[in-house]
């Protein structure tokens, strides 16, 4: 093994533990059980780790760290989705239980950024309708959210054969709220403008 190769590794560790540090908050007991059984009634079900993926347990208790996970002031570090999807292949499958997934965070995070706008509006004392304020929300989201909803964490990936040899995958996504609190800080102020107008 050459010195580049031994250096690569030595990199992808590194990244490999400070990732896992970022979201391990711990289990206790009680959520370590509840994970235990989640996993076997999932097992149960016929749902199976996707190919290069952890065990289901470990993927959960993952999934977990992430739901548990809160800041210095006890804000929910992250969103959270869930999407199902079904294909005769397994590709397919996964991109529409993706897309699903992406919706459903889609949802969550239009209910978050309504209420920090709204929070903002009334803070500033503006009187706007909630039509007007509404609209451009939506206006907000289309533009600005969905685009960047790229920059997802997938936190579990399993998958099982269903009726007539069909694949149906679930998948599990995480989005940082920080990520969110920081692009809304540079728009609220264009969004208010437009509401004084």
């Amino acid at each position: 093994m050459t010195i580049i190769e031994r250096y690569l590794r030595f990199i992808a560790i590194v990244l490999l533990l400070c990732a896992a540090n970022e979201s391990s908050a711990q289990l206790s007991k009680g959520q370590r059980k509840q994970v235990g059984k989640e996993a076997k009634a999932l097992a149960k079900e016929g749902w199976r780790p996707s190919p290069g993926n952890s065990s289901i347990e470990q993927q959960l208790e993952n999934m977990y760290s992430f739901r548990i996970a809160h800041n210095e002031v006890m804000d929910s570090k992250y969103i959270m989705g869930e999407g199902r999807g079904v294909s005769i292949d397994y590709a397919t499958a996964k991109m529409e239980a993706l897309e699903f997934a992406k919706i459903e965070l889609a949802g969550l995070i239009k209910t978050e950024v309504k209420s920090i706008f709204e929070e903002h509006i009334s803070n500033k004392q503006i009187n706007a309708s909630e039509a007007e304020t509404n609209s451009l929300i939506e206006m907000y989201i289309k533009t600005h959210i969905l685009q960047k909803l790229g920059r997802t964490i997938p936190l579990m990936e399993l998958y099982r054969t269903v009726a007539n040899s069909e694949m149906e995958v679930l998948v599990r996504l995480a989005y940082k709220n920080e990520n969110l609190n920081e692009e809304l800080k540079d728009d609220l102020e264009q969004i208010v403008e437009q509401i004084k107008k």
